[in-house]
């Protein structure tokens, strides 16, 4: 049986001490201060947590940004299946890359007078591995970022990437 007790008001959600009672009196105590350390540990998420835009330039205003230009989408669009599409296409590779434990936030823009799908990243080493993915170059159209980088969005692209999602991250560099 398994009973988790929380003396502290603040923490509902995480218990502080957890009691462990076996019913096989095998089990020794070692064995079970070990599994009562593993299971009061946090627990982290191996994969990068998604946030909201808002929320990410609240919390890291000085992150990492990559943005893809949806060179194929009309400037009219912006609203459009095909540009959620795209956006939805690049959250689901920025989720598979669980290189990290950092926190991406994706948006979509038309500040620049065609849509753009701003990727922002907690850590560098996780924009940077869109940046390779993209082909990224920098750029400095984004003020209060600590890197800027932007790379198109094109047909092309959308397959290597959707063709990389089926493969297991095997991504065509062409």
């Amino acid at each position: 049986m398994l009973k988790a007790t929380n003396r502290d008001p603040r923490h509902s959600k995480s218990p502080r001490r957890v009691h462990i009672q076996f019913p096989h009196p095998i089990i020794d105590r070692a064995c079970k201060r070990d599994l009562e350390a593993a299971i009061a540990e946090p627990r982290r998420c191996a994969a990068m947590r998604s946030m909201s835009w808002p929320a990410f330039l609240k919390n890291f205003p000085q992150g990492h940004l990559v943005v893809a230009v949806a060179v194929d989408v009309g400037a009219d669009e912006i609203g459009s299946r095909r540009l959620r599409g795209l956006r939805d296409l690049l959250h689901r590779v920025i989720g598979r890359m669980a290189s990290s434990k950092g926190g991406f936030a994706l948006t979509v823009s038309r500040a620049a007078g065609f849509p753009e799908i701003l990727c922002g990243f907690e850590m560098q080493g996780d924009a940077d591995a869109l940046v390779a993915l993209g082909n990224a170059e920098p750029t400095d159209r984004y003020p209060g970022f600590a890197t800027q980088r932007v790379f198109d969005l094109d047909t092309a692209m959308e397959a290597a990437l959707g063709a990389g999602l089926l493969s297991d991250g095997d991504i065509d560099q062409r």
